[in-house]
């Protein structure tokens, strides 16, 4: 189960998007930043074209990155990162860069946040015990309740 969970997690936080021009996200574990790169970049060492990372982004141990496109026309595109350090999912622009303050923080009232996904209007987060929860992709703030928890039987 935790070779499992692991591997999870290093898929979910490699995010490919066509909507935010066809580009990489990656949530780099202890470097407490988002990457972006081209998806045609190749070859070690490669720079990252942006980079969002610093104090002002409070992003603590992300673990993941999902890009929301939007399941309406014209809604607006977003990077949630889920910070495994501090429970937190932190919301950006998808044209973010540098030492930017999240657009708006998602704080679960009750478990931590190591895996997201994002699918119609929900998140679904999960963690080591095999627990996810859902919210809205409208939510803001601290301590929001769970939409509803899904649960491996005991």
């Amino acid at each position: 189960m935790h070779k499992l969970f692991t591997l999870l997690c290093l898929v979910s936080a490699l995010v490919l998007s066509s909507a935010a021009k066809a580009e990489i996200f990656v949530a780099t574990y202890f470097g407490n930043s988002i990457l972006v790169y081209d998806n045609f970049d190749a070859g070690l060492g490669v720079t990252p074209k942006r980079q969002i990372s610093g104090p002002s982004t409070r992003l603590n141990v992300p673990s993941s990155v999902v890009v929301y496109t939007g399941s309406e026309p014209g809604s607006e595109t977003e990077i949630f990162g889920c910070n495994a350090g501090s429970r937190e999912i932190a919301v950006f622009p998808v044209n973010a860069d540098g030492d930017v303050e999240p657009s708006r923080i998602i704080r679960p009232a009750t478990n931590d946040c190591w895996d997201l996904a994002i699918s119609q209007d929900e998140i679904y987060t999960g963690y080591n015990s095999g627990v996810i929860e859902t919210f809205s992709i409208e939510d803001s703030g601290d301590f929001v309740q769970e939409r509803r928890t899904i649960a491996l039987p005991p």
